[in-house]
């Protein structure tokens, strides 16, 4: 079996997964947003600071770009987007992303999870192992439950951290900061 084939088959039984475990609750899940329109499950998020670990000097940081979320329920996201990556290439992807660790604060919201997705255009072709396969681990922060009017817009702000590992050796982990706005 081709590489190719076997990454979209693993990219596929994840999807089901995913789509068994939530359509199950599908009756108990809550809506990503406290207002349940398409828009309001949309959040855009732009890259604003990058850094590699152990050699960040020799990777791009400038990794400039957007991206969108869509979530279907509090954790599971359909993601897309282009972005300069570490390599000075363009890179554009799609990806599901899980966020099964859900944490909350009085004025703060914590989402953990992993994001796996495809390169679509050859952006990391001869830098990743696994192409075009792409994973991510991603910490999503947002604003929770701001009542005073100049405030709201807190409950819609975030930030997301997306942690890129190397997957070959000499190659260094990508720490990303985005900034995000739910629609």
């Amino acid at each position: 079996m081709s590489r190719w084939k076997m990454i979209m088959r693993m990219l596929a039984a994840v999807g089901l997964a995913a789509a068994c475990t939530t359509g199950a609750a599908a009756q108990e899940a809550q809506p990503a947003a406290s207002d349940d329109g398409f828009w309001s499950r949309i959040t855009i998020a732009a890259p604003a600071f990058t850094r590699h670990y152990p050699h960040d000097s020799e990777f791009n940081d400038n990794n400039w770009g957007g991206f969108a979320f869509y979530a279907f329920t509090d954790q599971l996201y359909f993601a897309g987007g282009d972005f300069i990556n570490s390599y000075k290439k363009n890179t554009a992807f799609v990806a599901v992303a899980y966020l099964p660790l859900n944490l909350s604060f009085s004025r703060l919201n914590i989402d953990a999870g992993g994001m796996l997705g495809v390169d679509l255009n050859g952006g990391y072709k001869g830098y990743n192992s696994l192409d075009p396969a792409l994973g991510a681990l991603i910490i999503k922060f947002s604003g929770n439950y701001f009542d005073a009017p100049d405030y709201q817009f807190l409950n819609r702000a975030g930030l997301l951290l997306t942690i890129i590992p190397g997957v070959t050796s000499g190659t260094s982990t990508a720490f990303n900061l985005a900034l995000t706005y739910r629609l």
